[in-house]
């Protein structure tokens, strides 16, 4: 396994497109060639909206404390500032709307992984006279804890901002969507179950509406992998893997995490989930605006550089 604060090379990279795109068309064609409605048959993979009030109450913390820091540096920053408050509202709705199946756009929805980046993927490397080279020969993925069904470009979105560096996805990026969409293609045809209407123009369109979540939700995942207080936030002391007590705690998450997505998604609730977030986050905000940490600075205002120049900051 990777180094998770470490980015992915181009190999590495199309590697695991590749894997990815399989994934996706593999479950689409299983869907149609068994003449099955996958969310009745498999209605656990239904929870996908259970999730996204997290995700939006996160990002919006991620967002106000990306602006806090950027006022502590004075006119380095003002080009960002302005739009970045005047379009809030307009920004964080944008990233709402992208996590839903229902824009005309979507004509895709198969099965996603939903956490796809370097640190739930485990690359075999080419080895030269005994020793290993950065040469990827397989991979394989880890980490299924929330898989949904649901737009497969959030998973790409996901990956590409979380695993890559912005100087890869200047050279890159083109080749990079060109072999996901030509190995989803490829495999959807090879198992009968060609998708109309999905061109890479329309690929592409998909790509452009859902960029803002891959470049928000990429923030939210530096923040918390690049610092120092990040590294406690989802560590456990009394980890348990095998035993008695490990089945009666997956059982019991698999039972009370939808629960718990669900009350929070209700209006009553989203004020305490917001407030229960804003003290998850406090130690890495402040990391964040403290501008000791040249790692961390660096690669989240990469991302919201690239996010001013691609337009996604305009409302």
């Amino acid at each position: 396994m990777l180094n998770k604060r470490e980015s992915l090379d181009l190999p590495h990279t199309l590697m695991a497109v590749d894997s990815l795109a399989r994934l996706h068309a593999v479950s689409l064609a299983f869907s149609r060639n068994h003449n099955v409605h996958f969310l009745k048959k498999y209605p656990a993979f239904n929870t996908a909206s259970c999730i996204d009030p997290f995700y939006i109450a996160s990002v919006a913390i991620i967002y106000d404390g990306v602006i806090r820091a950027a006022e502590q540096k004075g006119n380095q920053y003002k080009h960002l500032l302005a739009i970045m408050a005047s379009n809030k509202e307009a920004v964080l709705q944008k990233f709402s709307e992208a996590l839903k199946n229902t824009n005309e756009s979507s004509k895709v929805t198969c099965l996603a992984h939903g956490d796809f980046w370097t640190n739930n993927l485990m690359f075999r490397n080419s080895e030269n006279n005994g020793k290993e080279v950065q040469q990827p020969q397989d991979v394989m993925l880890i980490d299924w804890g929330i898989t949904f069904w649901r737009n497969p470009l959030l998973d790409l979105q996901y990956f590409i901002h979380c695993s890559t560096t912005r100087n890869l996805r200047k050279d890159h990026l083109g080749e990079i969507l060109h072999r996901y969409h030509s190995t989803f293609t490829v495999t959807t045809n090879d198992l009968g179950s060609p998708v109309d209407n999905w061109q890479f123009e329309d690929f592409m369109a998909e790509w452009r509406r859902t960029q803002v979540f891959g470049s928000l939700i990429g923030m939210m995942n530096t923040l918390v992998t690049m610092s120092e207080s990040g590294k406690n936030f989802n560590k456990s002391d009394d980890l348990q893997t095998t035993g008695v007590r490990a089945h009666i705690d997956y059982w019991m998450a698999r039972i009370m995490a939808p629960i718990m997505f669900f009350m929070f998604s209700l209006p009553p609730f989203a004020f305490v989930m917001r407030r229960a977030m804003e003290k998850s986050f406090e130690d890495m905000v402040e990391e964040l605006c403290s501008w000791k940490n040249d790692t961390l600075q660096f690669r989240v205002f990469d991302l919201i550089e690239e996010a001013f120049e691609n337009g996604l900051l305009e409302s």
